[in-house]
C-alpha cells in the first residue's frame, strides 16, 4: 500500500460524497489497449477508484461497488504475475459489463482480499475466479471432507504461502515495475515483427 493521500481532493477528483471513506490505496498499473498505465488504486467505501496522473495518459475511472459484478485474479505472464480483474456492470443497463484490469501490484492480495468483502457487503453475492479459473458465489460453502485431510491442508497451505505477494521496499517495487514493463514492451515488438516481415 502507499502512503495515505489527501481523502478530500480524491473525493473532489472523482466526484464522490464528501462524507464516502477512503480505506486505503495501493500502487498499480491499470491495462488500457495494450498500454500499461501507472497509477494508484484506491479503495473507498462505496466505490473503488483508479487514478493516472502520467502526463499522455492522465485519467479518473470510478466504479461503484453496487455494479462490480465479479473479482478475478490473474496470472498474465511470469512478468506479470500479480493482477486483478474487476468486472463491473453499468447500473443503466442489466446486459453490458466493462472489464477492468489491473497488474503490477506490490500487494495484490490485500487489495483482493478488501475489494471482495467490500462488494460482498454492497450487493450480497458476488462472483469471484482465481488465477485457476474456478468461481464461487456467496455464500460460500462449506468445506468439504477431501480438504479437511491433513495432506491437503498442507498442500492448500503451500500453495497460498507460494501465492502470498513478499513485502517489498518502494524502490524493490519500482524496479520490478520498470523490468516487467520493459519485457512487455519487448514482447509486443516482437510479436508485431512476427505479424509483418519485411519484403526481402
Amino acid at each position: 500500500m502507499v502512503s495515505r493521500p489527501d481523502a478530500r481532493a480524491l473525493n473532489r477528483r472523482f466526484k464522490l460524497e464528501p462524507e464516502e471513506v477512503l480505506l486505503e490505496s495501493h500502487e498499480c498499473a491499470l491495462s488500457s489497449n495494450g498500454m500499461y498505465r501507472r497509477g494508484e488504486l484506491h479503495i473507498f467505501e462505496q466505490h473503488l477508484c483508479f487514478a493516472c496522473d502520467q502526463p499522455e495518459h492522465k485519467s479518473s475511472i470510478c466504479i461503484p461497488f453496487t455494479e462490480v459484478e465479479k473479482v478475478k485474479k490473474r496470472r498474465l505472464a511470469l512478468v506479470l504475475p500479480e493482477a486483478l480483474l474487476v468486472r463491473a456492470t453499468s447500473s443503466s443497463t442489466t446486459t453490458a459489463t466493462t472489464d477492468y484490469l489491473f497488474a503490477l501490484f506490490a500487494s495484490r492480495d490485500a487489495a483482493y482480499t478488501r475489494i471482495v468483502n467490500l462488494a460482498r457487503g454492497v450487493r450480497g453475492t458476488l462472483g469471484e475466479q482465481s488465477e485457476s479459473g474456478s468461481s464461487t458465489s456467496l455464500p460460500d460453502p462449506p468445506p468439504s471432507p477431501l480438504r479437511t485431510r491433513p495432506a491437503h491442508r498442507e498442500a492448500q497451505r503451500r500453495a497460498e504461502e507460494a501465492d502470498a505477494p513478499r513485502a517489498r521496499s518502494g524502490g524493490e517495487w519500482e524496479s520490478e515495475v520498470e523490468g516487467a514493463l520493459r519485457a512487455v514492451d519487448l514482447a509486443l515488438s516482437r510479436s508485431k515483427s512476427n505479424r509483418n516481415p519485411r519484403a526481402s
